[in-house]
């Protein structure tokens, strides 16, 4: 990114409102509210299993229980929702 830049004029840069502005460029993230919305988009089976990992801390084995599937179906069912869910936010103008 900055190749051959000096601290000083790294500190001269932070400086600079545009400085700001261009390092906020780089690091787009969704919000909670844009990520809500985002999951919305997901299938039921894809937002059930991503919830129930991410939100709610089960382990694949134990999602397979409460949902009465294989283990490595909400596995594979995760990594999809979590593809499907960079595509929403990709389109949207976030990048994750």
């Amino acid at each position: 990114m900055l190749k051959n830049v000096t601290p000083e004029q790294i500190e001269m840069l932070k400086k600079h409102e545009e400085f700001h502005k261009l390092i906020a460029a780089w690091y787009v993230y969704p919000t909670p509210k844009t990520l809500k919305e985002a999951m919305k988009e997901l299938p039921e089976g894809y937002r059930v299993v991503l919830s129930l990992y991410l939100l709610e801390g089960y382990d694949h084995e134990e999602i397979g229980q409460i949902l009465n599937i294989s283990e490595n179906t909400s596995r594979t069912q995760f990594l999809r929702a979590k593809r499907k869910l960079n595509e929403i936010l990709t389109r949207r103008g976030i990048s994750s």
